[in-house]
């Protein structure tokens, strides 16, 4: 708890901190829904995927895990290392707006859903991958 409290304090030095500590405590409890997991603090993290046949709206594939603590959610990348799951902060969000890590004035913009930031930041990349992911017409279900 004192260490996501830390890290909220001052997430451009602690992100990954405060990443490990909310995580740390999830996992302490246990966990009632499938893509949800509350700490003991009040904090909790969801596990988002992002894919080709979302409704309404497509999004190109991407996975992100958002913590969240009272005044602001770190949303992040979930990465395998060395067999270990561990979480590279992409940005923090404020409501509806994503901001980088390193400063609240330096934002990306505000979005009505985390695959929205995703296709913001990292769509023009994926789109090399996924050329028909969002491709009019394309009627998938």
């Amino acid at each position: 708890m004192a260490a996501i409290v830390i890290a909220a304090q001052n997430p451009r030095a602690n992100a990954t901190a405060w990443a490990a500590a909310s995580f740390a405590l999830i996992c302490a409890t246990p966990v009632f829904a499938q893509d949800t997991a509350p700490g003991l603090d009040g904090s909790s993290a969801q596990w988002i995927d992002c894919g080709c046949y979302d409704q309404p709206s497509k999004h190109y594939p991407y996975s992100i895990v958002v913590f969240k603590a009272a005044e602001r959610e770190l949303v992040t990348r979930p990465e395998r290392r060395e067999g270990a799951l561990t979480f590279a902060p992409l940005a923090v969000r404020y409501g509806t707006r994503y901001c980088a890590v390193e400063s609240e004035q330096d934002c990306y913009g505000s979005f009505a859903h985390p695959c929205d930031f995703t296709d913001f930041r990292y769509g023009p990349t994926l789109a090399e991958y996924f050329p028909t992911c969002k491709a009019e017409g394309d009627d998938r279900e």
